[in-house]
């Protein structure tokens, strides 16, 4: 099927809008049992599709067959003035809006306050007074609410939009790690850890364009250092969260399929050690040990794909790899047991303190990580 136009319908939001991609006739509804089904109309001529999809399943397909696209910059940009211009006027509309209404809440006061004196000169009887105070306290408190979801509202409706064109594409939470055997390297000198971003970076580009077979596509990837471990020992390793896929230059995105990523695990060890040998930091010794273990330390790990839709969870991926070292979750304060002679000095003129734990929830067999 592919798409031609989009007609007003109303239950039927696909009809009119689908043609048959072997004969070119329109794809037409119908209701059965409380469901809507298509189907291509023949009218073009002999058609082999002749069977019946469920309005579900064709929206499924359709879904899929979008996620797999972004729009390009000039156009993201284009819209993103449009939006503004939009919330400008937006803006300027709500102010005179609001102005006109606070005028009328003030008008409505200076009744109030005139059918009091009215009142208190004998002009009008106080039936008539609480008669007409009533109508105009009604008319305020119904002013002020509308004051009140203007004021909320404003231009909200712009939000939904300004999302929408945020490259609605499918990404990934990625980590890479190196073995402990060459830890120490980053350690003492933390400018290898750019090198280790820039490696890791070359890996992924290279692996993304030769899988899809794009020679010139280009990822979308935010990358950030760890330097701790679970139990905040020296563990650098990267997060990283991508796209999964590439984008082109006419605005296109390529969702990367179901592959292993061995490959890429394979490709990452053998570019960080050609990397420290030519620092003279590794020996080529140790070097060709390395690359000649089955289970070398390095490793790469994905999450599960994150779709467009799922706006929750990937702003809890994007807060995970942003997250801090130390998580005060995980502390206790143990206080000291004067009972069991319990100290953290010598000195006995000084006051014994308590003692922190920071516990991992990684494991629960472990009791204690350290003090």
């Amino acid at each position: 099927m592919r798409t031609t136009r989009l007609l007003q319908s109303t239950g039927r939001p696909f009809r009119g809008l689908l043609t048959c991609a072997e004969c070119g006739a329109a794809i037409t509804s119908e209701k059965q049992k409380g469901h809507h089904y298509y189907r291509c109309t023949g009218k073009m001529g002999p058609c082999s599709q002749t069977r019946y999809l469920r309005e579900e399943i064709l929206a499924e397909q359709l879904r899929t067959a979008v996620s797999r696209i972004a729009i390009s910059d000039e156009w993201h940009d284009a819209m993103y003035e449009q939006i503004d211009r939009w919330r400008e006027e937006a803006l300027d509309e709500s102010r005179t809006t609001l102005d006109r209404q606070r005028q009328e809440l003030t008008k409505i006061d200076e009744k109030l306050e005139r059918m009091l004196d009215l009142l208190v000169e004998g002009t009008i009887t106080r039936d008539e007074y609480k008669l007409r105070k009533e109508k105009y306290v009604t008319a305020k408190a119904n002013l002020k609410d509308k004051i009140a979801q203007f004021e909320s509202k404003g231009a909200d409706w712009l939000e939904p939009l300004e999302k929408s064109i945020l490259y609605p594409v499918p990404h990934r939470h990625i980590t890479l790690g190196i073995p402990k055997m060459l830890r120490p390297y980053f350690r003492y000198d933390r400018d290898l850890l750019k090198d280790l971003c820039r490696i890791a970076h070359e890996c992924l580009l290279e692996y993304l364009r030769t899988t899809l077979d794009l020679s010139e596509g280009i990822p979308g990837i935010v990358m950030t250092i760890h330097s701790y471990g679970e139990y905040l020992d020296w563990h650098p390793h990267l997060h990283l969260l991508m796209a999964d896929g590439l984008f082109v230059r006419s605005g296109l995105f390529y969702v990367l399929p179901a592959v292993s990523l061995k490959p890429l695990e394979e490709l990452f060890r053998a570019r960080v050690i050609t990397f420290l040998v030519f620092k003279e930091l590794l020996p080529p010794a140790r070097a060709n040990m390395l690359r000649g273990w089955v289970h070398s330390g390095f490793n790469v790990h994905r999450s599960r794909r994150v779709l467009p839709r799922e706006r929750e969870d990937l702003q809890r991926l994007a807060q995970y790899i942003m997250r801090n070292p130390f998580s005060l979750e995980k502390m206790q304060f143990n206080k000291p047991d004067v009972k069991e002679g319990f100290r953290l000095t010598a000195d006995p003129d000084v006051q014994a303190d308590g003692c922190v734990i920071y516990r991992s929830g990684m494991n629960p067999k472990i009791h204690r990580n350290f003090e």
